[in-house]
This record gives C-alpha cells, sequence and structure tokens, in this order.
C-alpha cells in the first residue's frame, strides 16, 4: 500500500467522531491544496491503480485537520468512497496525509495509516 501502513500499529482509541457535527466551514486555500493532491494520495495509497481519477466530493475542516470525501473513477479499489485525513501545520504552510478510511456500511473505518500519523485517531468517520 505505498507509503501506508494497514492499520498499523494501533493508537489509542478515540470515540468514533462524528463529522456531520462539523460547520461546513470553507477553506478555499486548503480546498485547493488538497484537491491538487489527490492524485498523488491516491497512487501512493493504492499502487496499484495508478490510472484512478479521484474526485473531490465534499470536505470539512476541524482545527489543524481536514477531511476529503473522495470517490475513484474508475471504482475497482474495492471501495466507493474514501476519506483522506490531513493535518495541516504551520499556519497552513505545510500538510501531510495521515490517514485514509473507506465506506462501510453507514460509516467510514479506518483503513490505513502514515509514519505522520501521530494523533490518536478514531476507529470510524460518520459523515
Amino acid at each position: 500500500m505505498g507509503f501506508f501502513n494497514k492499520k498499523s500499529d494501533p493508537k489509542p482509541e478515540v470515540p468514533d467522531l462524528d463529522l456531520r457535527t462539523v460547520a461546513g466551514v470553507s477553506n478555499v486555500d486548503r480546498e485547493t491544496r488538497i484537491s491538487g493532491s489527490l492524485a498523488h494520495v491516491g497512487v501512493e495509497s493504492f499502487p496499484d491503480n495508478p490510472h484512478n481519477t479521484w474526485t473531490l466530493l465534499e470536505t470539512r475542516h476541524l482545527d489543524d485537520h481536514s477531511y476529503a470525501l473522495v470517490e475513484p473513477d474508475p471504482n475497482d479499489v474495492g471501495y466507493d468512497r474514501f476519506v483522506f485525513v490531513f493535518r495541516f501545520q504551520d499556519g497552513d504552510a505545510a500538510f501531510v496525509t495521515t490517514a485514509i478510511y473507506c465506506l462501510e456500511d453507514e460509516t467510514f473505518g479506518l483503513l490505513a495509516t502514515t509514519p505522520e500519523c501521530v494523533d490518536p485517531l478514531p476507529r470510524a468517520l460518520i459523515w
């Protein structure tokens, strides 16, 4: 899985994160940067599917994290939708990808993390 560690080194459990309660505040700078990085994140995390195009459907921002709801085309990576998690640093000057969640039933379950994932993550996201 590229630079991702499939469900690697479990961090302390935290409750599921309900992103429905996160206000839909727009952050055009973050969204532009996320959109520009989707192809790279997609190839790095799914190297067997380098031909995929990743469509950004929606973003949610919570403190220094942004959650990007994305959809692959073609849909051949095993799940219909994913949430890529990005951590922004230094006043949004730099950002790293920290995790990927995949749609399972009605929630997004934690699929993989990166070595840059230093914060405890919820096992599931509710979009």
